[in-house]
């Protein structure tokens, strides 16, 4: 009985390391530093946008640091639009009001809405954001200690946008694609909450 029990015990534990095979896919706020904007970077040109979305047709948005200056840039490619927020699937032709507003000027954090909002896991919407003026004193200084060095270029590659589905919740880390020498990370979107740029 006793290695009957023991057994089971190990089976239970393996089974609980199966489920969340890597817990660092998933933390507190506290525990996630979300990237800034350098000190003396150029004001945002608009810290919202609003568009149409239709199935069946391609629009993208833009959010710039200045005229020109990537920050933020969301496509809905034709067949990205699935479900409205109450579950209704899309037809041709249906369109959705979609909102993209940054939480804190000074961060990469943003809100997109309508909530619930559903793209296809097979043509998904895109999100790509540009980190080249972030730095918390100066540009590249990516672990706030002042200066720019190897320890940032380290952290660069930690970089992912995290998935916040409430504000105070915890956050859930996206598979990205990084791109050091454009300071630009791209990442499938399923779903809209907040999201942002973290490591």
């Amino acid at each position: 009985m006793r290695r009957l029990s023991m057994a089971f015990t190990l089976l239970l534990a393996l089974a609980a390391c199966s489920s969340d095979p890597n817990p660092d896919n998933t933390r507190p706020p506290g525990e996630l530093t979300i990237l800034e904007l350098a000190q003396g970077t150029p004001a945002l040109v608009t810290d919202s946008v609003g568009f149409w979305a239709v199935a069946g047709e391609d629009r993208e948005v833009r959010i710039d640091i200045a005229p020109d200056q990537d920050y933020l840039k969301f496509r809905v490619r034709p067949n990205a639009l699935r479900l409205y927020p109450d579950g209704t699937p899309f037809a041709p032709g249906d369109s959705v009001f979609i909102t993209v507003k940054v939480i804190n000027p000074d961060s990469l954090y943003f809100q997109f809405s309508p909530s619930g909002l559903k793209f296809s896991a097979s043509e998904p919407a895109e999100l790509s954001l540009d980190y080249d003026h972030a730095g918390f004193t100066v540009e590249g200084d990516y672990d706030n200690d002042g200066d720019v060095d190897s320890n940032d270029d380290n952290l660069e590659s930690d970089f992912a946008v995290w998935q916040q589905e409430n504000t105070g919740g915890p956050f859930v880390r996206l598979n990205g694609l990084i791109e050091v020498e454009l300071d630009e990370i791209n990442v499938d979107i399923l779903g809209f909450t907040r999201y942002a740029l973290a490591y």
